[in-house]
Protein backbone atom coordinates (compact mmCIF):
# COMPACT_ATOMS: atom_id res chain seq x y z
CA UNK A 1 0.00 0.00 0.00
CA UNK A 2 1.52 3.35 -0.85
CA UNK A 3 0.22 4.88 2.58
CA UNK A 4 0.13 2.27 5.52
CA UNK A 5 -3.13 0.31 5.17
CA UNK A 6 -4.26 1.94 7.70
CA UNK A 7 -6.94 2.58 7.69
CA UNK A 8 -6.38 -0.48 8.23
CA UNK A 9 -9.05 1.91 8.36
CA UNK A 10 -7.80 4.46 7.26
CA UNK A 11 -6.12 3.07 3.96
CA UNK A 12 -9.76 1.90 4.98
CA UNK A 13 -11.92 4.37 3.41
CA UNK A 14 -9.84 7.25 1.63
CA UNK A 15 -11.74 7.64 -1.28
CA UNK A 16 -14.78 8.35 1.07
CA UNK A 17 -13.09 11.69 1.53
CA UNK A 18 -14.59 13.67 -1.17
CA UNK A 19 -16.37 16.51 -1.00
CA UNK A 20 -20.03 16.02 -1.42
CA UNK A 21 -23.48 17.08 -0.55
CA UNK A 22 -24.36 15.17 2.57
CA UNK A 23 -27.10 16.15 4.62
CA UNK A 24 -30.25 15.14 3.04
CA UNK A 25 -29.04 11.31 2.55
CA UNK A 26 -31.73 8.96 4.36
CA UNK A 27 -30.70 6.59 7.45
CA UNK A 28 -30.18 3.80 5.22
CA UNK A 29 -27.60 5.68 3.33
CA UNK A 30 -25.77 6.94 6.16
CA UNK A 31 -22.76 4.67 6.01
CA UNK A 32 -22.20 6.78 2.52
CA UNK A 33 -21.67 9.50 4.54
CA UNK A 34 -17.74 11.09 3.66
CA UNK A 35 -15.54 10.41 6.76
CA UNK A 36 -15.37 14.60 6.99
CA UNK A 37 -18.86 15.09 7.46
CA UNK A 38 -18.68 13.77 10.76
CA UNK A 39 -16.84 16.97 12.15
CA UNK A 40 -18.66 20.12 12.74
CA UNK A 41 -16.29 22.38 13.07
CA UNK A 42 -16.20 24.02 9.50
CA UNK A 43 -12.40 24.94 9.73
CA UNK A 44 -11.91 21.76 11.31
CA UNK A 45 -13.22 20.03 8.52
CA UNK A 46 -11.34 21.94 5.97
CA UNK A 47 -8.00 21.36 7.20
CA UNK A 48 -8.93 17.21 7.73
CA UNK A 49 -9.79 17.28 4.08
CA UNK A 50 -6.35 19.24 2.67
CA UNK A 51 -4.48 16.40 4.88
CA UNK A 52 -6.19 13.54 2.89
CA UNK A 53 -6.26 14.96 -0.41
CA UNK A 54 -1.92 16.04 -0.04
CA UNK A 55 0.08 12.93 -1.18
CA UNK A 56 2.99 14.49 -0.20
CA UNK A 57 1.29 14.45 3.44
CA UNK A 58 -0.40 10.85 2.97
CA UNK A 59 2.68 8.58 0.86
CA UNK A 60 4.55 9.58 4.14
CA UNK A 61 3.35 7.98 7.62
CA UNK A 62 5.57 9.98 9.53
CA UNK A 63 4.13 13.14 7.98
CA UNK A 64 0.97 11.80 7.85
CA UNK A 65 0.85 11.46 11.82
CA UNK A 66 2.53 14.48 12.61
CA UNK A 67 -0.10 16.73 10.70
CA UNK A 68 -3.27 14.35 12.17
CA UNK A 69 -1.25 14.91 15.74
CA UNK A 70 -1.08 18.42 15.32
CA UNK A 71 -4.94 18.55 14.04
CA UNK A 72 -6.04 16.45 17.21
CA UNK A 73 -4.01 18.49 19.35
CA UNK A 74 -5.60 22.05 17.52
CA UNK A 75 -9.44 20.42 17.94
CA UNK A 76 -9.54 17.94 21.28
CA UNK A 77 -13.27 18.18 20.51
CA UNK A 78 -13.55 16.81 17.31
CA UNK A 79 -13.91 12.68 18.09
CA UNK A 80 -13.17 12.00 14.20
CA UNK A 81 -10.20 13.92 14.43
CA UNK A 82 -8.82 12.54 17.52
CA UNK A 83 -9.83 8.18 16.34
CA UNK A 84 -7.73 9.62 12.87
CA UNK A 85 -4.86 10.83 15.34
CA UNK A 86 -5.07 7.24 17.37
CA UNK A 87 -4.92 5.47 14.40
CA UNK A 88 -1.97 7.10 12.85
CA UNK A 89 -0.11 7.16 15.93
CA UNK A 90 -0.69 2.94 16.00
CA UNK A 91 0.35 2.88 12.31
CA UNK A 92 3.23 4.92 13.09
CA UNK A 93 4.47 2.41 15.17
CA UNK A 94 4.59 -0.22 13.04
CA UNK A 95 7.51 1.71 12.04
CA UNK A 96 9.76 1.67 14.81
CA UNK A 97 11.13 -1.67 16.78
CA UNK A 98 8.59 -4.02 18.02
CA UNK A 99 8.69 -3.32 21.36
CA UNK A 100 7.87 0.71 20.66
CA UNK A 101 5.12 -0.54 17.98
CA UNK A 102 3.23 -2.16 21.41
CA UNK A 103 3.74 0.88 23.38
CA UNK A 104 2.10 3.15 20.52
CA UNK A 105 -0.50 0.81 20.28
CA UNK A 106 -1.37 0.58 23.90
CA UNK A 107 -1.27 4.83 23.56
CA UNK A 108 -3.82 4.59 20.20
CA UNK A 109 -6.00 2.44 22.08
CA UNK A 110 -6.59 4.74 25.31
CA UNK A 111 -7.19 7.56 22.90
CA UNK A 112 -9.64 5.50 21.14
CA UNK A 113 -11.48 3.27 24.13
CA UNK A 114 -13.41 6.54 25.51
CA UNK A 115 -15.39 6.76 22.25
CA UNK A 116 -16.57 3.19 22.26
CA UNK A 117 -19.59 4.33 24.38
CA UNK A 118 -20.14 7.14 22.31
CA UNK A 119 -24.10 7.32 20.68
CA UNK A 120 -23.59 6.66 17.36
CA UNK A 121 -25.78 7.99 15.00
CA UNK A 122 -26.16 5.07 13.42
CA UNK A 123 -24.06 1.91 14.00
CA UNK A 124 -23.33 1.15 10.37
CA UNK A 125 -22.15 5.03 9.99
CA UNK A 126 -18.60 5.74 9.05
CA UNK A 127 -17.44 7.12 12.40
CA UNK A 128 -18.57 4.11 14.25
CA UNK A 129 -16.89 1.68 11.83
CA UNK A 130 -13.76 3.47 11.54
CA UNK A 131 -13.50 4.09 15.71
CA UNK A 132 -14.04 0.61 16.21
CA UNK A 133 -12.18 -0.90 13.23
CA UNK A 134 -9.37 1.03 15.09
CA UNK A 135 -9.98 -0.29 18.32
CA UNK A 136 -10.01 -3.45 17.58
CA UNK A 137 -6.87 -3.56 15.32
CA UNK A 138 -4.61 -1.40 17.40
CA UNK A 139 -5.75 -3.74 20.23
CA UNK A 140 -4.63 -7.00 18.13
CA UNK A 141 -8.28 -8.03 18.87
CA UNK A 142 -8.44 -9.62 15.37
CA UNK A 143 -11.43 -11.81 16.06
CA UNK A 144 -13.24 -9.14 17.85
CA UNK A 145 -12.14 -6.79 14.55
CA UNK A 146 -13.42 -9.69 12.08
CA UNK A 147 -16.55 -10.19 13.98
CA UNK A 148 -17.33 -6.23 14.35
CA UNK A 149 -17.09 -6.26 10.10
CA UNK A 150 -19.43 -9.62 10.02
CA UNK A 151 -21.95 -7.59 11.72
CA UNK A 152 -21.92 -4.46 10.05
CA UNK A 153 -22.37 -6.68 6.78
CA UNK A 154 -25.11 -7.91 8.08
CA UNK A 155 -26.95 -4.71 8.92
CA UNK A 156 -26.44 -3.45 5.46
CA UNK A 157 -22.98 -1.89 6.14
CA UNK A 158 -19.34 -1.90 4.77
CA UNK A 159 -17.59 -4.41 6.79
CA UNK A 160 -15.60 -5.96 4.13
CA UNK A 161 -12.11 -3.99 5.56
CA UNK A 162 -12.68 -5.17 8.56
CA UNK A 163 -13.05 -8.70 7.77
CA UNK A 164 -10.18 -8.49 5.53
CA UNK A 165 -8.06 -7.25 7.83
CA UNK A 166 -8.66 -9.40 11.46
CA UNK A 167 -9.08 -12.68 9.02
CA UNK A 168 -6.20 -12.72 8.06
CA UNK A 169 -4.11 -11.45 11.03
CA UNK A 170 -5.90 -13.71 12.90
CA UNK A 171 -4.74 -16.43 10.21
CA UNK A 172 -1.46 -15.98 10.97
CA UNK A 173 -1.25 -16.05 14.20
CA UNK A 174 -2.90 -19.74 13.76
CA UNK A 175 -0.06 -19.91 11.42
CA UNK A 176 2.66 -19.32 13.94
CA UNK A 177 0.90 -22.15 15.55
CA UNK A 178 1.22 -24.53 13.22
CA UNK A 179 -2.75 -24.86 13.25
CA UNK A 180 -3.35 -24.82 9.44
CA UNK A 181 -6.68 -26.01 8.80
CA UNK A 182 -7.98 -23.34 10.90
CA UNK A 183 -5.70 -20.73 9.28
CA UNK A 184 -6.78 -21.62 5.58
CA UNK A 185 -10.43 -21.10 7.02
CA UNK A 186 -9.71 -17.33 8.35
CA UNK A 187 -7.55 -16.62 5.34
CA UNK A 188 -10.54 -17.31 2.69
CA UNK A 189 -12.46 -15.33 4.72
CA UNK A 190 -9.84 -12.69 4.17
CA UNK A 191 -9.60 -13.38 0.85
CA UNK A 192 -13.16 -13.06 0.02
CA UNK A 193 -13.40 -10.03 1.93
CA UNK A 194 -10.92 -8.14 -0.56
CA UNK A 195 -12.58 -9.63 -3.59
CA UNK A 196 -16.24 -8.73 -2.49
CA UNK A 197 -15.23 -4.77 -1.55
CA UNK A 198 -15.60 -2.25 -4.19
CA UNK A 199 -13.10 -0.10 -2.42
CA UNK A 200 -9.49 -2.43 -3.33
CA UNK A 201 -8.73 -2.37 -7.17
CA UNK A 202 -7.04 -4.92 -8.00
CA UNK A 203 -3.42 -2.69 -7.94
CA UNK A 204 -4.51 -1.86 -4.46
CA UNK A 205 -4.70 -5.53 -3.97
CA UNK A 206 -1.07 -6.86 -5.57
CA UNK A 207 0.25 -4.92 -2.14
CA UNK A 208 -2.18 -5.30 0.12
CA UNK A 209 -0.26 -7.18 2.76
CA UNK A 210 -3.16 -8.63 4.46
CA UNK A 211 -4.59 -10.42 1.12
CA UNK A 212 -1.15 -11.30 0.08
CA UNK A 213 -0.55 -13.23 3.41
CA UNK A 214 -4.50 -14.61 3.20
CA UNK A 215 -3.73 -16.05 -0.84
CA UNK A 216 -0.30 -17.30 0.70
CA UNK A 217 -2.16 -19.58 3.08
CA UNK A 218 -4.97 -20.56 1.00
CA UNK A 219 -2.93 -22.32 -1.61
CA UNK A 220 -1.67 -19.54 -3.55
CA UNK A 221 1.93 -19.26 -2.35
CA UNK A 222 4.02 -18.51 -5.65
CA UNK A 223 1.53 -16.20 -6.68
CA UNK A 224 1.79 -14.26 -3.48
CA UNK A 225 5.30 -14.56 -3.20
CA UNK A 226 5.77 -13.02 -6.42
CA UNK A 227 3.14 -10.05 -5.21
CA UNK A 228 5.14 -9.63 -2.21
CA UNK A 229 8.42 -9.66 -4.18
CA UNK A 230 7.91 -7.68 -7.21
CA UNK A 231 4.68 -5.47 -5.81
CA UNK A 232 5.06 -4.74 -2.36
CA UNK A 233 9.00 -4.74 -1.90
CA UNK A 234 8.27 -1.50 -4.78
CA UNK A 235 5.97 0.61 -2.52
CA UNK A 236 7.02 4.13 -1.16
CA UNK A 237 6.95 2.94 2.06
CA UNK A 238 9.06 -0.26 2.04
CA UNK A 239 11.93 0.65 3.30
CA UNK A 240 10.07 2.43 6.75
CA UNK A 241 7.47 -0.80 7.52
CA UNK A 242 10.29 -3.41 6.16
CA UNK A 243 9.87 -5.25 9.64
CA UNK A 244 6.36 -4.99 10.00
CA UNK A 245 6.10 -6.58 6.77
CA UNK A 246 8.21 -9.59 6.70
CA UNK A 247 5.75 -10.98 9.16
CA UNK A 248 3.26 -11.39 5.43
CA UNK A 249 6.11 -12.81 3.79
CA UNK A 250 5.02 -15.93 2.36
CA UNK A 251 7.89 -17.86 2.77
CA UNK A 252 7.88 -17.57 6.38
CA UNK A 253 4.54 -19.00 6.42
CA UNK A 254 4.63 -22.40 7.54
CA UNK A 255 0.57 -22.99 6.04
CA UNK A 256 1.73 -21.95 3.02
CA UNK A 257 3.50 -25.25 1.93
CA UNK A 258 0.54 -27.15 3.44
CA UNK A 259 -2.29 -25.72 1.89
CA UNK A 260 -4.16 -27.52 -0.98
Amino acid sequence: MKTILILASLALILNCTQNKKVDSLPLNNIHKKPRESYITNTEARKKFVEIFQSPQITKNIKLFYSAMWKLGDEYPEEMLIQIHKAALLGDYGQTLTATKERQYKVRAVEIIRPYLDKKFESEIGLDRIITFNEFYYHSRNYLGQLSFGESINKKGGEGDFSIGVGASMHALSLDQDNKCKEAQHFAKKSRNAWFSTTKESRKTLNTNPFYIAALAITGKRKEAQKLFNNELKKTDDWKLLKRWYSQFNPKYLQCSFQAH
